[in-house]
């Protein structure tokens, strides 16, 4: 008889589980219901500007070209594009619906756009970390740094961090924190974020009104409660980041600097500034004391013209690509052609070239393949891939203006 009675038990909670598990998901598809599974598998997503504005545009493994439907704004512009993790759907910071830029969804299996993010401050696009499929996402909005709930249409502010945590569904919410004037002394906004592999801390980019300070910010609080401060890893008038499985972060930097009142005494001669070098490449791999190892993938000295700019790191986390050309007198850079090395310290003696030529926008495949790049030819900015291996190289797209082309993380079609 007792036995009987805990089958019961046993079957009763099971029910109640699967009752309950139901349920969730139900709300969850009512509240945003996205069918239809994409094979996106060696597809290539970009931004296309014509005379009608800029739009997202996707060239399928086959060459098949994929626009979204035409918004009804005349002045509808997306800007910025971004694949979910499982490859199924696209994000773009659009105004197709607003007056400012926000997160937009494109289901490419239904054809369908639809405004995802929030009315108020113009966002960019999500991005979402590996194995996320289509759930949180780091966004850049109004200069600060917020997790994105993309179902529940929901943000967090994460940097600067707040005193009070809210989930809302109007920009804002929390008070500023004590922490709010160290960061003024790296940059007024942030322009870039991307998770730690942690995910318990963000790597960023902040721009000022004289460059631009890359930083490691760690979430949470210290034993004593206090809010953890960022920490500094470099300035420089142009930088920019590429995170490496693993952990680890590269830093691009163009025209190095220190702060005023920070620059090491080693540096200072005669009265003057001498910058070790100028332009390089950094590996930084946070310590468990909470501290930071950085190593020199390969720098070049301040006397020299060359520089590196649009930097990719392999799915595997072991090869870097990244544009290398010089500095013009104004500042400005001329792109002479791709290379790949190693992602080491010293890696740049190790590096081949790849493609010659006006490029820019390097990207890789989830297999590590291929090399997605846009090259300048005569009046098109064209988008081609190219075969690591044997330097074989492909056009993808037709003649025209398109930039940011970025591969489908798709391995394997969905079942």
């Amino acid at each position: 008889m007792q036995n009987k009675l805990l089958v019961k038990t046993i079957v009763g909670i099971v029910v109640i589980g699967a009752l309950f598990t139901g349920y969730r998901a139900f709300n969850e598809f009512s509240a945003d219901p996205d069918l239809g599974d994409f094979n996106s598998v060696g597809a290539l997503a970009a931004i296309e500007t014509s005379r009608e504005g800029a739009r997202a545009v996707i060239f399928s493994a086959d060459g098949k070209r994929i626009d979204p439907p035409k918004a009804s704004k005349s002045d509808a512009q997306d800007v910025e594009v971004t694949w979910t993790a499982d490859g199924q759907r696209l994000f773009l910071s659009s105004n197709r619906e607003s007056a400012s830029f926000t997160v937009h969804r494109w289901n490419p299996t239904s054809q369908k756009v639809e405004a995802r993010g929030l009315a108020g401050r113009s966002q960019g696009a999500p991005f979402f970390a590996p194995g996320e499929g289509r759930g949180d996402a780091l966004l850049v909005s109004g200069g600060y740094v917020l997790e994105y709930n993309q179902r529940l249409r929901t943000t967090r502010q994460l940097l600067p961090p707040v005193l009070k945590e809210a989930t809302t569904t109007e920009e804002g919410g929390g008070r500023a924190s004590p922490l709010d004037s160290i960061y003024q002394r790296f940059g007024t906004s942030f322009r870039f974020a991307r998770w730690a592999e942690d995910r318990e801390s963000i790597w960023a980019i902040m721009r000022g009104d004289e460059g631009e300070a890359a930083l490691w910010n760690r979430l949470g609080t210290d034993p004593q409660g206090n809010l953890l401060p960022p920490i500094p890893i470099i300035r420089g008038r142009h930088l920019e980041m590429a995170t490496v499985p693993g952990g680890k972060i590269v830093v691009l930097v163009r025209f190095l600097e220190f702060p005023p009142d920070e620059i090491p005494e080693q540096f200072i001669k005669n009265g003057r500034v001498e910058l070790p070098w100028r332009h390089g490449l950094l590996l930084i791999s946070p310590t468990p004391e909470g501290r930071l190892q950085t190593e020199m993938i390969g720098t070049f000295p301040p006397d020299m013209k060359e520089a590196f700019s649009d930097l990719a790191v392999s799915p595997d986390g072991s090869r870097l690509a990244v544009v290398v050309g010089e500095v013009r007198d104004d500042r400005s850079f001329d792109p002479k052609g791709l290379i790949v090395m190693p992602v080491a310290a010293g890696g740049v003696q190790q590096a081949t070239p790849l493609v010659e030529g006006q490029i820019g926008r390097p990207a890789w495949s989830p297999d590590g393949r291929n090399v997605a790049f846009i090259k300048r030819e005569g009046q098109f900015n064209n988008i081609y891939k190219v075969d690591v291996e044997t330097g074989a190289e492909s056009k993808v797209s037709t003649d025209g203006q398109f930039d940011y082309p970025v591969f489908s993380p798709q391995l394997a079609a969905s079942e």
